[in-house]
């Protein structure tokens, strides 16, 4: 099964997700929000993505995304990824997960209420469990 993602944002780390989201077989990136339509259009153009929204609400009604990844600054994590599950997507959220415990708090229950996925985008390869 493919899966249809969507980026919220438009920086590096965006572009970096994208360009590495285009080596996993049965992923697609469909879609793209920012803050403002110019640079969303921008990154689409560049990248071959289909749709491009001007705005992060309008990303998560997008009704051919199915997951999204996170990639704005991070005090709007909380926000997009809240938004992204309620508009029924699955959702990875770069790292930092949120500014406090009382937000991944509010994540989690969101993600509980309304049987989405969320997840922490961190490259594990840096944790100190992974070394030899």
């Amino acid at each position: 099964m493919t899966m249809r993602w969507g980026i919220a944002g438009t920086g590096r780390i965006a572009s970096d997700f994208a360009r590495d989201l285009a080596n996993i077989a049965d992923a697609q990136l469909v879609a793209v929000g920012s803050r403002s339509i110019d640079s969303a259009r921008t990154f689409a153009s560049a990248r071959n993505i289909p749709r491009a929204h001007g705005s992060v609400a309008d990303l998560a009604q997008d009704p051919e995304v199915d997951v999204v990844y996170v990639a704005g600054i991070h005090p709007v994590h909380r926000e997009h990824a809240i938004a992204m599950m309620r508009a029924g997507k699955h959702v990875l959220v770069e790292k930092p997960l949120a500014m406090n415990a009382g937000e991944v708090d509010e994540m989690l229950a969101v993600s509980t209420s309304t049987g989405r996925f969320l997840m922490e985008a961190m490259w594990m390869r840096f944790n100190p469990c992974t070394w030899s």
